[in-house]
């Protein structure tokens, strides 16, 4: 008897959109099962001295309550849930927000750094090109709504900047 496939979900908390991905691995390939998104706009809630308006919290709230259940039977530790550019400016007046979020997923919410994000980017496109690119040289550029960043890879070696 074959034992079943691992699920993983990852959550990426942008400042534009929220994006839930549910996988599972088959062959040591990741297969899709489950993606959503909700535009919550976040940096539009995000005022002068970096502090959340309550309703583009409400809004993103909401969000959340409706991923939960495609996360809510995995294992704690094959879920990951990352704020991006918007929670690493309001990190320091969201605690009450990421308390909130993380009460509804169970969840911890970890604010990456911008080299980590094009990382996990980076790693997102090889994935998605099902392995390494057959190519000398490779720009990855993704703008998003306060924050823009790239990332060269020449001959497998990758920079990136932000």
């Amino acid at each position: 008897m074959q034992a079943p496939n691992e699920r993983y979900a990852a959550l990426d908390l942008g400042s534009n959109s929220f994006h839930l991905l549910l996988a599972e691995f088959r062959d040591q390939r990741m297969v899709r099962l489950h993606t959503d998104r909700a535009m919550v706009r976040l940096a539009e809630g995000l005022d002068i001295n970096h502090h959340l308006d309550s309703a583009v919290t409400e809004r993103a709230l909401t969000a959340l309550q409706r991923f939960q259940p495609v996360m809510d039977k995995l294992p704690l530790d094959h879920v990951r849930v990352v704020g991006t550019n918007t929670l690493r400016m309001a990190a320091a007046n969201a605690d009450g927000f990421l308390e909130e979020v993380e009460s509804i997923l169970g969840v911890p919410v970890e604010i990456i750094s911008g080299i980590e994000e094009a990382r996990l980017i980076f790693t997102g496109v090889l994935a998605a090109a099902n392995g390494p690119l057959a190519c000398a040289a490779l720009l990855i550029l993704a703008v998003a709504l306060r924050s823009w960043f790239a990332v060269v890879i020449l001959h497998s070696n990758w920079k990136a900047w932000i």
